[in-house]
């Protein structure tokens, strides 16, 4: 029986299946038989399709890829750890292939009830991979646009940013002691400008047993052992056209 703990585990035995009678069915027809290489790659395919991000999928795997763009199909770039930007090939056949491909997303990999359409034009929910994913879809946009943040730096501590220099030793030994006094502390910034990790390392100063409950319009902070065990993370729910009748 399928349960949400072994729905991937019975979808690769699934796809390995299919590609065992593909393999035969190509030597009955006189054809070579499939390669490890063709059926790794076949694999991964199929997989990625039906249980991840399908050709988004190798964007979101690379580890050099910090952001990835779409404003239509056919117009798609990373942002890459280092700064740079990268153009590369379209996703998707059209704009109404993309909007299909991530109305799939909200079906198969939302953690609740997510809509993707003209009537729920704006999308935001976290990937299964902990990633930020936000969409946008016509007429609120004038193409359907999807852009994903991908964490890349989770345990990471302001000793951690001291030693990229983007922080002075003294400026971390005064927030940490800030935090250990159990100040208020507001971070701000523009997008892009290292909010999130900023946050995930003053955490880090916490003492691992603290009580800590982070709000979030999408879970991006992903606080948890080894540095917090003792965490609630509680992300926003879209509303479903509820009101109170008083």
């Amino acid at each position: 029986e399928e349960t949400p703990e072994n729905r991937e585990e019975i979808g690769r035995a699934i796809i390995a299946t299919i590609l065992d009678e593909y393999s035969e069915k190509r030597v009955r027809e006189g054809a070579a038989r499939l390669t490890q290489d063709q059926r790794g790659t076949l694999q991964r395919l199929l997989f990625n399709q039906a249980y991840r991000l399908g050709s988004v999928q190798p964007l979101l795997d690379d580890p050099d890829v910090e952001n990835i763009h779409i404003k239509g199909a056919d117009n798609v770039m990373v942002r890459k750890t280092d700064g740079s930007t990268v153009h590369l090939d379209p996703v998707a056949a059209n704009d109404d292939a993309l909007i299909a491909m991530i109305q799939g997303w909200c079906e198969e990999l939302g953690e609740g009830a997510r809509e993707f359409n003209a009537s729920s034009p704006a999308l935001a929910m976290t990937l299964p991979s902990g990633d930020r994913l936000q969409a946008f879809h016509p007429p609120i946009s004038s193409r359907p646009s999807v852009v994903v943040r991908c964490h890349r730096k989770r345990n990471i501590t302001l000793e951690d940013l001291v030693d990229l220099g983007m922080l002075s030793q003294d400026a971390a030994d005064f927030l940490t002691a800030a935090v250990k006094a159990r100040l208020s502390i507001v971070v701000s910034g523009h997008p892009n400008a290292g909010k999130t990790t900023f946050v995930r390392a003053l955490a880090a100063a916490f003492d691992p047993d603290e009580p800590v409950i982070t709000i979030e319009t999408e879970r991006e902070l992903h606080l948890g052992a080894p540095q917090h065990y003792n965490v609630l993370s509680l992300e926003a729910r879209p509303g479903q056209g509820e009101r109170d009748v008083k």
